[in-house]
């Protein structure tokens, strides 16, 4: 006498419940076995440059304290705005009318992280200092250069290459976004 062998059939509504299970724990296990990568950031080693009219600060307080503060009237004393932000490789000028009869020094500030998005993305503040600056009505333009490489002395500049910038005014909500080598016009 033969035995009778009694195979068990999954019901077909539980199928997909199986499926969706079996994805859950694959996704887990990737999510939790891979190294997080996120922001690139300089780990808490602040620096700054200081090129001609503007000095460059890589501190992630300085600029958090200034994000805080943005468009507050008691955060500038003078009038400012980026006419024209542009990028050829790793250099970027930007054109910013200020106040003819002023002595106007620039900050450019970076928290220091890249994003690591697609593309990477990096944003910049420019914030003016003077002081007893009269006469504003009068305006004149003035070309900051900004050499990607000098100032993010801590990326490789391939890294740099592929990172996206926006370019932010500290006293007015302006901001310039500059996707690979740009070439931006700002009007009001």
């Amino acid at each position: 006498m033969k035995a009778k062998t009694k195979v068990m059939k999954t019901p077909i509504f539980r199928l997909p419940l199986i499926i969706m299970s079996i994805l859950v724990g694959v996704l887990l296990v990737a999510l939790t076995s891979c190294e997080r990568k996120g922001d690139t950031d300089l780990k808490g080693s602040n620096y700054k440059v200081s090129i001609g009219d503007y000095t460059f600060y890589a501190d992630k307080e300085k600029y958090t304290d200034l994000e805080n503060l943005r468009g507050d009237s008691t955060l500038c004393q003078i009038e400012i705005e980026i006419v024209k932000v542009k990028r050829q490789g790793n250099s970027m000028t930007i054109d910013i009318a200020k106040p003819k009869n002023c002595d106007v020094e620039f900050e450019v500030l970076w928290n220091g992280t890249i994003m690591e998005s697609f593309p990477m993305q990096a944003h910049f503040y420019i914030h003016p200092i003077s002081k007893n600056c009269t006469d504003q009505e009068e305006k004149e333009i003035i070309v900051l250069t900004l050499d990607l490489e000098e100032i993010l002395k801590d990326f490789d500049a391939s890294y740099i290459a592929d990172t996206n910038f926006t370019i932010k005014e500290s006293c007015k909500f302006v901001d310039i976004v500059c996707v690979e080598n740009c070439d931006v016009t700002t009007t009001n």
